[in-house]
């Protein structure tokens, strides 16, 4: 299998985060937390992203 660049690298950044939040939280449910976090991120920019695209948008189409 070929895996595109791209595709690997978000996959160790997330890897890293994850590690990260697993280290810093301590107790029970820390992979918990880790993926709560993620979707947090992750949620945060696609929505950042769609409003910016939005804008855009509309500046075009004036």
């Amino acid at each position: 299998m070929n895996q595109t660049p791209t595709l690997s690298i978000n996959n160790s950044t997330v890897r890293h985060l994850v590690m990260l939040t697993t280290k810093t939280s301590t107790g029970s449910g820390t992979h918990f937390k880790a993926c709560v976090l993620m979707n947090a991120v992750l949620e945060l920019f696609l929505h950042t992203r769609n409003k910016w695209r939005q804008q855009r948008n509309k500046r075009l189409s004036r």
